[in-house]
């Protein structure tokens, strides 16, 4: 069977985490030893990994689409397939609250604008998105620059109405740093935003060099996504919704977080999208519809982002939610480590790459093909 079909059936909104009612559900068992993920899988992926890192970028890229029907999706009309992923992620969640269609991006008159946040975003991929997936749209955008910051001509976002506007803030630092100018970013918006923003999408990443340790990438990034996680809660109003990506959930200081974060919202998801990288563990944290008192919570994540210490905000969590993280890790892990050996299987052999009608996928997700145009 073509899989691109299997796309109509996919609905991953069944492996879900309920929240509790509270900071800490006094109902549910807790533990304080964690039984994260299948220490196995995880060295069954590092060494596939290693053993594929010396085959060459440009072969492993040609063997990964090889295998993989999704790898070859390209990026439809956006500048990168992170566009993509999200199309994926809102065709499943609809983390934008949108009608499908045609007509499902027109705002109604007297409309209000829809509001959202970009962490991470220096490029602009995540404001292309929403600017094609809503008609009346408002964004700001923070990601820290080393160099030359870009152009913003579009530098008086607040007083104007205008329709799509997409303002870069740069925070007290002057250059987009979220480990320092969280406040002052949150300050700044909520001011001018009093009933908070519609969406906040954090895709940051610490900047590695080509000798960089993938196995610490998920611990190097910690900080960076306790700050994302912090100003999403800050800057979401009542009802909002939260998108992160996130690269790992092995270590413990990432389960506190992802924990903390669950219990802002009504309902909590950890999704590998289809058009997502097979052969990584990578995947996104969906909190839908924030709740209406987090007060504790931001205060958690507030004292341990001005502190940064390695202490744990919570010391003993439910089971359910362990139970969660395991089978997510599970499925994470043994996903990554089918289309590795796959990889390995096709080196050398000159099998033709199977022909599917990918053009299902975009229509699923609601924006065009390279066929549309």
């Amino acid at each position: 069977m073509d899989p691109s079909i299997l796309i109509a059936k996919l609905n991953r909104k069944k492996n879900k985490y309920i929240p509790p009612t509270g900071y800490i559900n006094g109902s549910s068992k807790l533990e304080t030893k964690f039984n994260l993920v299948d220490h196995q899988l995880v060295n069954d992926f590092l060494s596939s990994k290693k053993e594929i890192s010396g085959f060459g970028k440009e072969q492993r890229i040609i063997l990964h689409k090889k295998v993989d029907p999704f790898a070859d999706l390209g990026s439809s009309i956006f500048f990168s397939s992170i566009a993509v992923e999200l199309a994926n992620i809102d065709a499943i969640f609809n983390i934008t609250n949108s009608k499908k269609g045609n007509l499902g991006s027109f705002a109604p008159l007297g409309a209000l604008p829809y509001l959202y946040v970009a962490l991470g975003d220096k490029h602009g991929i995540i404001a292309q998105y929403l600017q094609y997936r809503k008609m009346l749209t408002i964004g700001y955008g923070m990601s820290k620059f080393n160099g030359v910051k870009p152009r913003d001509h579009l530098n008086k976002a607040i007083e104007r109405r205008d329709i799509n506007i997409y303002q870069l803030e740069w925070g007290n630092s002057g250059n987009g740093d979220l480990y320092t100018d969280v406040k002052s970013l949150v300050l700044k918006l909520r001011q001018s935003h009093v009933n908070g923003f519609n969406l906040v999408v954090s895709k940051g990443r610490v900047e590695e060099d080509e000798n960089f340790d993938v196995t610490k990438r998920e611990i190097n990034n910690y900080r960076l996504l306790l700050n994302e996680f912090l100003a999403s809660i800050m800057l979401l109003g009542t009802g909002g919704n939260l998108t992160t990506l996130i690269f790992g959930i092995t270590e413990i200081e990432t389960i506190n977080l992802l924990y903390i974060i669950s219990t802002c919202f009504k309902e909590f998801y950890i999704f590998k999208p289809l058009s997502s990288d097979s052969t990584t563990i990578e995947s996104w944290v969906i909190g839908l519809k924030l709740k209406l008192d987090i007060k504790e919570q931001i205060t958690k994540l507030t004292n341990l982002s001005e502190s940064f210490s390695d202490k744990l905000p919570v010391k003993s969590l439910p089971h359910d939610f362990i139970n969660y993280i395991k089978t997510t890790n599970d499925f994470l892990y043994t996903r990554a480590i089918k289309y590795i050996k796959k990889i390995k299987i096709y080196r050398g052999k000159r099998q033709e790459k199977p022909q599917y009608n990918t053009s299902r996928l975009f229509l699923a997700w609601d924006i065009p093909s390279f066929s549309d145009w």
